[in-house]
């Protein structure tokens, strides 16, 4: 093999790495949003590589991407994100785990919690090289239910329970089917549906019967 073919297999494996790493960032992200929660996965040098549904809806005023990278609106809170981030992706291999926790303000209200944890890569990880997941929770807003508890609770299909868990926080049926990439008229029938299994008629009802539902437990991913 001379040193060109060496070269090209090396940037081949390094790019099947990154590509599984990938994937994995996608499931880790995804099970986090069934309890909930935004979630985003950094590379090593803090640039966003996955995120889930939730953390695309949180109130940009507050935190947004910028060129790939997490920005929080409040300099304060800018600082401490940035140092979580650092922290976490410059960790000693050896030190014990450490997750970060910090908030960003609102004018008013309650703030966003943050946590920040380094994911080392090894077998129990599943990931190759080193990340950063990135949980974000608002306080102000309602946490839905995990997806089983409404599949096993009200025999919601998996459709039925993505469009109830969408509709937490008063959002309007037709910005919830354009971002689950269903018809107007599709997500209308699913409603009527689950109003029929959770015994409600308006959407202000089914909040308040969802909101009841034990909270989210990490074995619910």
């Amino acid at each position: 093999m001379n040193v060109s073919d060496g070269i090209l297999r090396a940037a081949n494996e390094l790019k099947a790495e990154a590509a599984f790493d990938r994937a994995q960032a996608r499931g880790m992200v995804g099970g986090l949003e069934a309890l909930g929660d935004a979630a985003a996965i950094l590379d090593g040098e803090g640039r966003i590589v996955e995120a889930n549904g939730a953390f695309s809806r949180l109130p940009q005023a507050l935190i947004r991407a910028v060129a790939g990278r997490l920005i929080a609106e409040d300099k304060k809170a800018n600082d401490a994100l940035q140092n979580a981030i650092r922290s976490a992706l410059t960790i000693d291999p050896h030190s014990p785990e450490h997750i970060q926790v910090t908030g960003i303000p609102r004018q008013e209200g309650r703030p966003l919690v943050v946590w920040v944890s380094p994911i080392r890569p090894n077998e129990r990880t599943g990931f190759s090289f080193v990340h950063a997941l990135v949980v974000v929770r608002d306080l102000i807003a309602v946490q839905p239910p995990p997806a089983p508890a409404l599949i096993k609770v009200f025999a919601m299909t998996p459709a039925e329970a993505r469009l109830a868990q969408s509709l937490m926080n008063n959002r309007s049926l037709k910005d919830v089917a354009a971002e689950l990439g269903i018809s107007w008229e599709s997500a209308r029938t699913h409603l009527k549906v689950i109003f029929a299994k959770t015994g409600t008629r308006r959407q202000s009802e089914l909040i308040g019967v969802l909101t009841k539902l034990p909270p989210p437990r990490q074995n619910d991913i």
